[in-house]
Formats: C-alpha cells, sequence, structure tokens
C-alpha cells in the first residue's frame, strides 16, 4: 500500500467510528427529549461535517501523488476541527441527560 492508500483507509476507519459515535449521541439526545434543541443542531451540524470531510477524502483519493499532500492538509485541518466540535457536543448532550 502507498502512504495515500493507508492515509485512505485510515481517514475511512475514522469516519465509520465516528458515523457510529454520532449515533451513540442521537439515541442519547432522543432519550434526553425535547430538553435540547441545541443539542439537535450540533448533531446535524457534526453529520454536515462528517459529509464535507467525506467530499474532502474522495478529493485526496483523486488527486494524484504530486497534489494529495496539499489535499491531505486540509482534511487533517477538518480532522481536528470536527473531533473538537464533537467533544463540545458529546459535553453539552450529556449536562443534558443529567
Amino acid at each position: 500500500m502507498t502512504e495515500k492508500e493507508l492515509y485512505q483507509a485510515n481517514v475511512e476507519a475514522q469516519l465509520k467510528d465516528w458515523l457510529a459515535e454520532i449515533g451513540k449521541l442521537k439515541d442519547k439526545f432522543s432519550q434526553a427529549g425535547a430538553k435540547g434543541r441545541s443539542d439537535d443542531r450540533q448533531l446535524q451540524a457534526l453529520s454536515r461535517n462528517l459529509e464535507e470531510i467525506e467530499r474532502k477524502l474522495a478529493q485526496v483519493v483523486q488527486a494524484d501523488e504530486k497534489h494529495w499532500e496539499a489535499l491531505k492538509a486540509e482534511l487533517d485541518e477538518a480532522l481536528v476541527s470536527w473531533r473538537h466540535n464533537y467533544e463540545q457536543a458529546h459535553t453539552q448532550i450529556l449536562k443534558t441527560d443529567e
């Protein structure tokens, strides 16, 4: 496997894990009832952000060996930002659940 293929596999695994985590948060949110409309907006934003990450990953996959590194840097930033936003939403939903 090339470095690019390994990177792609790693990001795809992260996306799969994060989709599962969003599912868990949605379950917690639905158990909390209507207490957290802002929580629902956060979950929707996380889902949209994952879609953007998937688009960026597709660009990386399609890029030639010369240009994929620049796209990788953009995707890495999006991954870090998503993780930060997920942690904030997770904390907020747990507070709502209490």
